[in-house]
């Protein structure tokens, strides 16, 4: 039940990736393929700027593991910025990283 929670809770944030891209990348490419005049391309490249602006923020408001890093770097505490290991271990995934046994390893 807990992977099946998770697995929802991925594939929401992926929507809302995706869904954030096409919203400020698609007035782009239309613009583009309709060769609209060159003012209004160069407007249309701000979106796709500010698309890249937004990915940390939307992750940083759906992650926990984001968030929490995030919040440390703009409050300038860098001592209590968690060490990728750390994080690591409370998900689950130190093990998967460090078992060698090429049978149980997961490729991407």
């Amino acid at each position: 039940m807990r992977r099946l929670k998770k697995q929802i809770e991925i594939s929401k944030n992926l929507f809302y990736v995706i869904v954030i891209f096409i919203i400020f990348v698609a007035p782009h490419l239309i613009v583009e393929i309709v060769n609209a005049k060159p003012e209004v391309i160069n407007q249309t490249k701000i979106l796709v700027v500010f698309n890249s602006a937004i990915n940390p923020i939307l992750y940083g408001l759906k992650h926990p593991h984001f968030r929490q890093v995030f919040k440390c770097i703009l409050c300038r505490r860098w001592k209590e910025v968690p060490q990728p290991s750390l994080i690591l271990k409370r998900t689950g995934c130190a093990t998967a990283a460090n078992n060698t046994d090429s049978h149980d390893m997961q490729y991407i």
